[in-house]
């Protein structure tokens, strides 16, 4: 609350910025975001340690993570951190584990998926997953996961232009159905 107040997300995003497009330092920057958002400072560097590695390889390392992995405390850091995201990198894999870790936040209570609902998420979330849709590129993991978490905050509901925006993308430019996106509506 002490920084909403005084310093606000928005301040610290701005100060973040020129430190981002230094090697390695943007894992750090996340990894503390991700901490904060928390309020648990020893999860910042299992964050980091998890960049290295195969598929398969950080699935188990984030299972070692998942029991140190709470409650939101912070819900704004967590959305500062999502925002950063792409301006830190375009490494599939970072972006695998960011979302793999919001997954299974959303798994460990159902306040998490409120906040990460109440947060609207959902719709830069799902314009993400429709750009990986459009990328052959992208790898089947980050899809996956990425799909996993927006069901889990579609749990909850979505609002109407969030609703509208599945539908439209539902359907492709060819009056074809989008098999990825139905999966979603099915949620």
């Amino acid at each position: 609350a002490l920084l909403q107040r005084h310093v606000g997300y928005d301040s610290l995003s701005q100060a973040l910025l020129p430190f981002l497009s230094r090697e390695n330092f943007g894992d750090q920057i996340l990894g503390f975001l991700f901490s904060l958002s928390l309020h648990d400072f020893s999860v910042s560097s299992g964050f980091m340690s998890l960049r290295h590695g195969e598929y398969s390889d950080l699935d188990k390392s984030i299972q070692q993570l998942e029991p140190r992995l709470g409650l939101i405390a912070y819900p704004n850091a967590m959305k500062l951190l999502l925002d950063l995201l792409p301006d830190i990198s375009t490494d599939p894999v970072l972006h695998y584990v960011v979302y793999k870790l919001l997954e299974r936040l959303t798994g460990v209570s159902h306040r998490n998926k409120i906040i990460l609902c109440d947060l609207g998420l959902f719709g830069s979330l799902f314009r993400t997953f429709l750009d990986y849709k459009a990328d052959p590129d992208m790898p089947s993991q980050e899809r996956r996961v990425m799909q996993k978490l927006l069901r889990r905050i579609l749990d909850l509901g979505a609002n109407a232009a969030d609703v509208r925006n599945i539908f439209r993308a539902a359907v492709n430019d060819d009056n074809s159905l989008n098999p990825q996106v139905l999966d979603l509506l099915r949620s």
